[in-house]
Protein backbone atom coordinates (compact mmCIF):
# COMPACT_ATOMS: atom_id res chain seq x y z
CA UNK A 1 0.00 0.00 0.00
CA UNK A 2 1.53 3.34 -1.08
CA UNK A 3 2.30 5.96 1.58
CA UNK A 4 -0.35 8.66 1.66
CA UNK A 5 1.67 11.81 1.04
CA UNK A 6 0.09 14.91 -0.49
CA UNK A 7 0.84 13.78 -4.06
CA UNK A 8 -0.72 10.35 -3.53
CA UNK A 9 -3.82 11.88 -1.96
CA UNK A 10 -4.29 14.20 -4.96
CA UNK A 11 -3.85 11.30 -7.38
CA UNK A 12 -6.51 9.25 -5.60
CA UNK A 13 -8.98 12.11 -5.42
CA UNK A 14 -8.45 13.02 -9.08
CA UNK A 15 -8.79 9.37 -10.11
CA UNK A 16 -12.13 9.19 -8.30
CA UNK A 17 -13.34 12.28 -10.17
CA UNK A 18 -12.24 10.79 -13.52
CA UNK A 19 -14.00 7.49 -12.84
CA UNK A 20 -17.16 9.24 -11.68
CA UNK A 21 -17.07 11.39 -14.82
CA UNK A 22 -16.78 8.38 -17.15
CA UNK A 23 -19.73 6.52 -15.63
CA UNK A 24 -21.74 9.68 -14.96
CA UNK A 25 -21.41 10.96 -18.52
CA UNK A 26 -22.98 7.76 -19.85
CA UNK A 27 -25.89 8.12 -17.42
CA UNK A 28 -26.21 11.83 -18.27
CA UNK A 29 -26.45 11.11 -22.01
CA UNK A 30 -29.22 8.60 -21.30
CA UNK A 31 -31.16 11.31 -19.46
CA UNK A 32 -31.06 9.51 -16.10
CA UNK A 33 -31.69 11.34 -12.83
CA UNK A 34 -28.43 10.00 -11.36
CA UNK A 35 -26.24 11.73 -13.91
CA UNK A 36 -22.78 13.25 -14.10
CA UNK A 37 -22.65 15.21 -10.84
CA UNK A 38 -24.27 12.45 -8.79
CA UNK A 39 -21.81 9.79 -9.93
CA UNK A 40 -18.81 12.09 -9.41
CA UNK A 41 -19.93 12.96 -5.88
CA UNK A 42 -20.63 9.33 -4.95
CA UNK A 43 -17.26 8.12 -6.26
CA UNK A 44 -15.35 11.02 -4.68
CA UNK A 45 -17.11 10.68 -1.33
CA UNK A 46 -16.47 6.92 -1.23
CA UNK A 47 -12.82 7.61 -1.99
CA UNK A 48 -12.53 10.25 0.75
CA UNK A 49 -14.17 8.03 3.36
CA UNK A 50 -11.87 5.16 2.39
CA UNK A 51 -8.82 7.40 2.66
CA UNK A 52 -9.94 8.42 6.14
CA UNK A 53 -10.21 4.71 7.02
CA UNK A 54 -6.69 4.05 5.69
CA UNK A 55 -5.15 7.06 7.47
CA UNK A 56 -6.81 6.31 10.80
CA UNK A 57 -5.78 2.66 10.63
CA UNK A 58 -2.19 3.60 9.82
CA UNK A 59 -2.12 6.01 12.75
CA UNK A 60 -3.34 3.30 15.12
CA UNK A 61 -0.73 0.86 13.84
CA UNK A 62 2.04 3.47 14.15
CA UNK A 63 0.94 4.37 17.67
CA UNK A 64 0.92 0.71 18.72
CA UNK A 65 4.41 0.17 17.29
CA UNK A 66 5.74 3.17 19.18
CA UNK A 67 4.16 2.15 22.49
CA UNK A 68 4.36 -1.54 23.34
CA UNK A 69 2.15 -1.03 26.37
CA UNK A 70 -0.73 0.01 24.07
CA UNK A 71 -0.49 -2.97 21.72
CA UNK A 72 -2.88 -5.05 23.80
CA UNK A 73 -5.37 -2.18 23.99
CA UNK A 74 -5.38 -0.63 20.52
CA UNK A 75 -7.10 -2.34 17.61
CA UNK A 76 -8.12 -1.36 14.11
CA UNK A 77 -10.28 -2.69 11.31
CA UNK A 78 -9.30 -1.69 7.75
CA UNK A 79 -12.79 -2.38 6.42
CA UNK A 80 -15.14 -1.14 9.14
CA UNK A 81 -15.86 2.32 7.72
CA UNK A 82 -15.82 1.26 4.07
CA UNK A 83 -18.34 -1.47 4.84
CA UNK A 84 -20.80 1.26 5.77
CA UNK A 85 -20.38 2.80 2.31
CA UNK A 86 -21.58 -0.41 0.68
CA UNK A 87 -24.74 -0.51 2.80
CA UNK A 88 -25.26 3.26 3.02
CA UNK A 89 -25.23 3.81 -0.73
CA UNK A 90 -28.40 1.72 -0.86
CA UNK A 91 -30.39 4.70 0.44
CA UNK A 92 -29.29 6.83 -2.51
CA UNK A 93 -29.83 3.98 -4.96
CA UNK A 94 -33.34 3.38 -3.64
CA UNK A 95 -34.19 6.98 -4.44
CA UNK A 96 -33.56 6.38 -8.14
CA UNK A 97 -35.93 3.38 -8.35
CA UNK A 98 -39.48 4.22 -9.36
CA UNK A 99 -42.63 2.26 -10.18
CA UNK A 100 -44.43 3.82 -13.13
CA UNK A 101 -48.18 4.05 -13.62
CA UNK A 102 -47.92 0.95 -15.82
CA UNK A 103 -46.43 -0.98 -12.85
CA UNK A 104 -43.07 -1.01 -14.56
CA UNK A 105 -39.95 -0.69 -12.42
CA UNK A 106 -37.54 2.00 -13.62
CA UNK A 107 -34.19 3.17 -12.28
CA UNK A 108 -32.65 -0.19 -11.35
CA UNK A 109 -29.69 0.34 -13.66
CA UNK A 110 -29.03 3.81 -12.25
CA UNK A 111 -29.14 2.40 -8.72
CA UNK A 112 -26.73 -0.37 -9.68
CA UNK A 113 -24.36 2.11 -11.34
CA UNK A 114 -24.27 4.25 -8.19
CA UNK A 115 -23.47 1.19 -6.10
CA UNK A 116 -20.75 0.22 -8.59
CA UNK A 117 -19.27 3.73 -8.62
CA UNK A 118 -19.10 3.66 -4.82
CA UNK A 119 -17.15 0.40 -5.07
CA UNK A 120 -14.76 1.99 -7.56
CA UNK A 121 -14.31 4.91 -5.18
CA UNK A 122 -13.36 2.50 -2.41
CA UNK A 123 -10.83 0.82 -4.71
CA UNK A 124 -9.24 4.16 -5.57
CA UNK A 125 -9.21 5.20 -1.91
CA UNK A 126 -7.35 2.00 -1.09
CA UNK A 127 -4.87 2.66 -3.89
CA UNK A 128 -5.94 -0.23 -6.13
CA UNK A 129 -5.72 1.76 -9.35
CA UNK A 130 -5.62 -1.17 -11.75
CA UNK A 131 -8.74 -2.66 -10.16
CA UNK A 132 -10.52 0.71 -10.18
CA UNK A 133 -9.83 1.70 -13.79
CA UNK A 134 -10.33 -1.81 -15.16
CA UNK A 135 -13.61 -2.03 -13.29
CA UNK A 136 -14.58 1.40 -14.62
CA UNK A 137 -13.95 0.26 -18.20
CA UNK A 138 -16.02 -2.91 -17.75
CA UNK A 139 -18.91 -1.03 -16.13
CA UNK A 140 -18.93 1.54 -18.94
CA UNK A 141 -19.06 -1.23 -21.54
CA UNK A 142 -21.93 -2.91 -19.70
CA UNK A 143 -23.91 0.34 -19.55
CA UNK A 144 -23.28 1.58 -23.07
CA UNK A 145 -22.65 -1.46 -25.28
CA UNK A 146 -24.74 -4.28 -23.85
CA UNK A 147 -27.81 -2.05 -23.84
CA UNK A 148 -27.61 -1.88 -27.63
CA UNK A 149 -27.01 -5.63 -28.01
CA UNK A 150 -29.74 -6.76 -25.63
CA UNK A 151 -32.26 -4.01 -26.17
CA UNK A 152 -35.32 -4.52 -23.98
CA UNK A 153 -38.70 -4.71 -25.66
CA UNK A 154 -42.32 -4.22 -24.68
CA UNK A 155 -45.53 -5.75 -25.98
CA UNK A 156 -48.27 -3.53 -27.38
CA UNK A 157 -51.75 -3.94 -28.76
CA UNK A 158 -52.32 -1.98 -31.94
CA UNK A 159 -55.83 -1.49 -33.39
CA UNK A 160 -56.18 0.02 -36.87
CA UNK A 161 -59.57 1.02 -38.32
CA UNK A 162 -59.63 1.68 -42.07
CA UNK A 163 -61.87 1.83 -45.12
CA UNK A 164 -60.42 -0.24 -47.91
CA UNK A 165 -59.59 -3.75 -49.13
CA UNK A 166 -58.35 -6.45 -46.79
CA UNK A 167 -55.02 -6.68 -48.61
CA UNK A 168 -54.22 -3.29 -47.07
CA UNK A 169 -52.47 -5.35 -44.40
CA UNK A 170 -49.57 -5.88 -46.82
CA UNK A 171 -48.87 -2.14 -46.83
CA UNK A 172 -49.15 -2.07 -43.05
CA UNK A 173 -46.70 -4.95 -42.73
CA UNK A 174 -44.09 -3.01 -44.68
CA UNK A 175 -44.61 0.02 -42.47
CA UNK A 176 -44.32 -2.04 -39.27
CA UNK A 177 -41.15 -3.69 -40.53
CA UNK A 178 -39.62 -0.28 -41.17
CA UNK A 179 -40.47 0.77 -37.59
CA UNK A 180 -38.76 -2.33 -36.16
CA UNK A 181 -41.99 -3.92 -34.91
CA UNK A 182 -42.23 -7.70 -34.50
CA UNK A 183 -45.82 -8.82 -35.14
CA UNK A 184 -46.78 -11.69 -32.84
CA UNK A 185 -50.45 -12.01 -33.77
CA UNK A 186 -52.97 -10.39 -36.11
CA UNK A 187 -56.78 -10.52 -36.08
CA UNK A 188 -59.28 -9.09 -38.58
CA UNK A 189 -62.92 -8.16 -38.14
CA UNK A 190 -65.57 -6.02 -39.79
CA UNK A 191 -67.55 -3.37 -37.92
CA UNK A 192 -70.28 -0.95 -38.93
CA UNK A 193 -70.61 2.74 -38.15
CA UNK A 194 -73.83 4.67 -37.44
CA UNK A 195 -74.44 5.12 -41.17
CA UNK A 196 -74.18 1.41 -41.81
CA UNK A 197 -70.87 1.68 -43.63
CA UNK A 198 -68.43 -1.19 -43.28
CA UNK A 199 -65.20 -0.44 -41.45
CA UNK A 200 -62.37 -2.96 -41.45
CA UNK A 201 -60.36 -3.45 -38.31
CA UNK A 202 -56.95 -5.05 -37.81
CA UNK A 203 -55.79 -5.84 -34.28
CA UNK A 204 -52.09 -6.54 -33.83
CA UNK A 205 -50.11 -7.84 -30.89
CA UNK A 206 -46.51 -6.78 -31.41
CA UNK A 207 -43.14 -6.40 -29.68
CA UNK A 208 -41.39 -3.06 -30.00
CA UNK A 209 -38.34 -1.37 -28.55
CA UNK A 210 -38.74 0.33 -25.17
CA UNK A 211 -37.45 3.49 -26.84
CA UNK A 212 -40.26 3.57 -29.39
CA UNK A 213 -42.74 6.35 -28.63
CA UNK A 214 -46.28 5.00 -28.93
CA UNK A 215 -47.64 8.42 -29.90
CA UNK A 216 -45.24 8.45 -32.83
CA UNK A 217 -46.56 5.04 -33.90
CA UNK A 218 -50.14 6.32 -33.85
CA UNK A 219 -49.27 9.52 -35.75
CA UNK A 220 -47.29 7.68 -38.42
CA UNK A 221 -50.18 5.31 -39.05
CA UNK A 222 -52.74 8.10 -39.33
CA UNK A 223 -50.51 9.97 -41.77
CA UNK A 224 -49.57 6.80 -43.66
CA UNK A 225 -52.77 6.46 -45.68
CA UNK A 226 -56.00 8.45 -45.91
CA UNK A 227 -58.05 5.26 -45.68
CA UNK A 228 -57.03 4.87 -42.01
CA UNK A 229 -59.71 6.49 -39.87
CA UNK A 230 -58.63 5.62 -36.35
CA UNK A 231 -55.66 4.11 -34.52
CA UNK A 232 -55.41 2.93 -30.92
CA UNK A 233 -52.17 1.80 -29.23
CA UNK A 234 -52.07 0.18 -25.76
CA UNK A 235 -49.29 -1.26 -23.60
CA UNK A 236 -49.79 -4.88 -22.52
Amino acid sequence: MASLDLMELNIRLLSAVVIGTVIGSERQMKGQAAGLRTNILVCLAACIITIIQVLSSQEVVALALQNEALQSVLSTDFTRITAQIVSGIGFIGAGTILVTKNNKVAGLTSAASLWSVAGLGIAVGMGYYYLAFTGCSIIYIVLSVLKKIFESKKTIKLTVYFKGPKDFKNKLSQLFEGMGMDILKMDFREEYNAKGDTINCFTYRAQVSDKLNLNDVSNKLVDFDESISYVKVDNL
